[in-house]
C-alpha cells in the first residue's frame, strides 16, 4: 500500500489539506469510487451560500437544510444518509483568502475532528499549487520540506496607565478576543524579539525591547483540536510566555487582516471577561494587581469549561 493510500486510510490523519493537483489521490483511490467526492464550486467565489451548496451538492444534504454556518457544520457532522462507516475524501478548488475562507476552513477542520474521534476518515483536498491558503501539505513532494508552528509562544498585554486593555477579535473566530499573541519563528528567537514582532504585525506599532515588561510566568495549554494540523504531528500543547507594554494613550491599531478584524479598549476587569482564552484572563488580572486593584477571588486557571 502507497504512503498515500495508507495516510487517506487512517482516520487520525483526518483534516484539511493542499495538494498540488489530483492524479495522484485519483490513482491511489482506485477501486473506491465512493471515497471521492468533488466539490464543484466556482473558481475564486468568495459567496457563503454557494461554498455551502457546493458540499451540500456534493454531499447529497436533504432537502430543506438550512444554509446558515451552524446548520451547515451540523449536517457535515451527520451525513446519516451516506454509506456508513465510509472514509469521506472531498477535492474542491482552492477559494480566493477572505473572511469566508476562513470560517469555512475553520469548520472544515472542526468537521474533521468529530469523524476522526468515530473512528471514520474525512478529508478534505484543497487543489492549491501555490499554497494561498497556507494549508498543509497531503504529502510531501519530493524535494520539499513541510514547515510547522513551534508550539512556543509569547501574549503582550498593551494597556494604558489607566488600565485600559487592547483587544483583538479573530477573523476565523467572531466573538473570540484576545491580546496580541504568537509563536516564535524560529527555536532562536529570543522571546522579546518576538514579543515586537508580535505588537509590531498585529498593530502596526514599532516599539523596542526595552518597552517591553517580561513576567516571570510561563502558562502551557492545550492546543485546540481544529488547529492542531498547524503543529507538528503528536504536538498537543502549547507554552506561552506572558509580557505587557505600557503606552501612553489608547491608539488606533493597524490590523492584520488575515487575523484580526476588530479592536476595542476596555477597562481590566471587563477586558479580562471578554477573553476568550484563559491565559490572557490571568495575564491581565496579574497586570491588575501589580497596579494594586483587587481581582476576583480564585481567577487563576482555566475554567471547568476551558479545561
Amino acid at each position: 500500500m502507497s504512503r498515500l493510500r495508507q495516510r487517506l486510510s487512517d482516520p487520525q490523519r483526518s483534516g484539511v489539506y493542499a495538494i498540488a493537483h489530483t492524479a495522484d489521490v485519483q490513482d491511489c483511490l482506485q477501486g473506491h469510487p465512493h471515497a471521492l467526492i468533488d466539490v464543484a464550486c466556482p473558481a475564486g467565489t468568495q459567496d457563503q451560500t454557494q461554498w455551502m451548496q457546493a458540499f451540500a451538492r456534493a454531499l447529497a444534504f436533504p432537502d430543506g437544510v438550512s444554509r446558515n454556518w451552524d446548520a451547515f457544520e451540523e449536517s457535515l457532522r451527520d451525513l446519516s444518509w451516506c454509506t456508513p462507516n465510509a472514509t469521506r475524501v472531498l477535492i474542491c478548488e482552492a477559494p480566493v483568502p477572505s473572511l469566508v475562507t476562513n470560517t469555512l476552513l475553520d469548520i472544515l477542520r472542526a468537521v474533521a475532528a468529530y469523524w476522526q474521534t468515530q473512528g471514520l476518515g474525512f478529508f478534505v483536498l484543497f487543489i492549491d499549487p501555490h499554497k494561498t491558503l497556507g494549508l498543509p501539505a497531503l504529502y510531501r513532494e519530493r524535494g520539499t520540506t513541510v514547515q510547522y508552528k513551534l508550539p512556543v509562544s509569547v501574549l503582550v498585554v498593551i494597556h494604558t496607565p489607566q488600565l485600559d486593555i487592547l483587544l483583538l477579535e479573530r477573523v476565523t473566530r467572531p466573538g473570540y478576543w484576545q491580546s496580541v499573541t504568537g509563536s516564535l519563528d524560529a527555536l532562536d528567537e529570543p522571546l522579546p524579539a518576538a514579543a515586537c514582532r508580535e505588537v509590531r504585525e498585529e498593530t502596526g506599532q514599532q516599539i523596542e525591547v526595552a518597552q517591553l515588561r517580561a513576567w516571570p510566568v510561563v502558562n502551557q495549554f492545550e492546543i485546540f483540536t481544529q488547529w492542531r494540523h498547524r503543529y507538528a504531528p503528536g504536538t498537543t500543547h502549547n507554552t506561552e510566555h506572558m509580557f505587557s507594554l505600557e503606552v501612553p494613550q489608547s491608539f488606533v491599531p493597524t490590523l492584520s487582516p488575515t487575523e484580526h478584524c476588530a479592536y476595542r479598549w476596555l477597562p481590566w476587569a471587563a477586558a479580562a471577561q471578554a477573553c476568550f482564552s484563559w491565559t490572557n484572563r490571568d495575564a491581565i488580572y496579574l497586570l491588575a494587581q501589580a497596579h494594586g486593584q483587587t481581582v476576583p477571588a480564585a481567577s487563576r486557571g482555566p475554567s471547568p469549561s476551558q479545561r
